[in-house]
Parts: structure tokens; sequence; C-alpha cells
């Protein structure tokens, strides 16, 4: 089945799924916009869902060091960012910005937390420009609070989100 197919039956099963629906729970009110847009479902249906986090369960994986490398600890400014490594991301454009900071003198590392299809085009990237002592990419990391908080800067690059 090619991608136009799968994206019409995706649709057409979603606003049958939608329409016996009496609630629909988007987890963003942009994701409740396209649904109402594209489903052609009423804004009444509509009832965000919030993330809910338990801040005390963070504070205490923060302070859980789970043994990965510390790239980040040699350099002044540390930055970290946690996602899925996807082109929408922004992330071969922040290694990109990673390299002219450094080259404006500022000394910085950027640990990457996540893992998905550009991993490699990523390490290519990150060779080509010299970055291998400055960049880490960690893979899938089950707790990245520790890291979170060891860094000076989280970075959140990306073009969209769907949750605030």
């Amino acid at each position: 089945m090619n991608g136009k197919l799968k994206r019409k039956l995706f649709l057409w099963s979603s606003k049958l799924r939608f329409s016996l629906s009496e609630v629909v729970s988007p987890i963003s009110d942009s994701i409740g916009s396209e649904i109402i847009y594209r489903c052609n479902v009423r804004p009444s249906k509509i009832r965000k869902l919030f993330y809910w986090y338990d801040l005390d369960d963070i504070k205490l994986l923060s302070d859980e060091n789970i043994g990965m490398p510390e790239i980040s600890l040699v350099h002044q400014y540390k930055l970290i960012t946690v996602c899925r490594l996807v082109e929408r991301k922004g992330l071969l454009e922040l290694v990109h910005a990673i390299s002219r900071i450094r080259k404006r003198g500022y000394d910085c590392g950027l640990m990457i937390v996540g893992d998905g299809p550009i991993k490699v085009e990523l390490e290519t990237e990150i060779e080509k420009l010299g970055l291998e002592e400055h960049v880490l990419l960690t893979g899938h990391v089950k707790n990245p609070y520790y890291f979170m908080k060891i860094s000076d800067v989280f970075v959140l690059n990306s073009e969209f989100e769907g949750t605030p």
C-alpha cells in the first residue's frame, strides 16, 4: 500500500472513529484544531487532554546518575536536547549552530538524548564539522532528567511540537 493511500485510509478511519465518539481528547490545541478541520469534528466534542507530571518524581530522577558519559561537564556552557532523532526536530541545524558558536570562541558542548532515523546522518555531520569532542549522541536514555539537571540550557529546536 502506497503512502498516499495509507494517509487517505487513516483519515477516513479517523473521521469514522471521531464521528462515533462523544468526546475527542487531543493532547494540544493545535492537534485539536487539526482534528476539527481535517475530520469535521464539532468543536464542542473537543476536550484537551493535559499531560500530568509528578515534579517530585522528576526531582528524584534528576538526582540519579545513570552512569552515561558526561561530555558536557567539561564545557563551560552545557546544552542538551531530548527528542526523537527526526528531521523536523532541527538537529542538523542545531549541530551547525554549535559549530558556529564554538568558532566564535564560546566553550560549549551539546548532548543529544534520543534515537531515530537520522542518527547516522547526525554522526556524519558531527564528524565532518570536527565536533566529536563537543557533541554527544547518547541514544535512547530512560531517565534524561539527570542530564537535564547538570545542563545550563535545554534546547527545543523543533519546527513543530504537538504539546505545549
